[in-house]
């Protein structure tokens, strides 16, 4: 059996595409006579249970458009939260921990919004889209009210204040 990670007051460093974030942790054990030592280091997170559209392999121009809004999206609401609550019990095959993001947790939620709850109400999981270059996603008919409520257009890349891989 895997092991329970929960980690507290994470911080986004760096947005990777919609479903993977390079985040920064606190580690707090308890050392010898009680004194408590805390590790501060980064690990990149996959998102459990939501997979958005691809941004540096696409299967068309279309399915990268739909990963940078899913990015900007993901990227403005963990911003929005400013600290979260990560639970991760192990890495996937590319050495990402596999992790639901809790928003605005604490412990005596009952039920905690998450980050990819909020992606699948929003309508940007990749089985929600229909792409129009290729029609490579299912139709969704909810697709156009989607943009206007998020204000996207085709040029919105980056999210202020955080790093992307395309900013480098």
């Amino acid at each position: 059996m895997n092991k329970r990670y929960i980690f507290h007051n994470c911080k986004l460093i760096k947005v990777v595409d919609g479903d993977t974030f390079d985040v920064l942790v606190q580690d707090e054990r308890k050392g010898p006579f009680g004194v408590v030592h805390t590790d501060t280091y980064p690990i990149r997170l996959r998102l459990k249970n939501a997979d958005t559209a691809e941004i540096y392999h696409p299967s068309c121009p279309g399915e990268r458009e739909f990963g940078k809004r899913a990015s900007a999206f993901a990227g403005r609401t963990i911003l929005n939260e400013g600290r979260f609550t990560i639970e991760t019990f192990k890495t996937g095959k590319f050495g990402r921990w596999i992790t639901t993001i809790f928003l605005g947790y604490n412990e005596n939620d009952e039920f905690p919004r998450t980050l990819s709850s909020e992606l699948r109400d929003n309508h940007l999981l990749k089985k929600d889209l229909r792409c129009p270059d290729c029609h490579l996603f299912e139709t969704c008919d909810k697709i156009e009210s989607v943009y206007e409520k998020l204000h996207l257009t085709w040029k919105d890349e980056n999210i202020e204040g955080v790093k992307s891989d395309e900013s480098n």
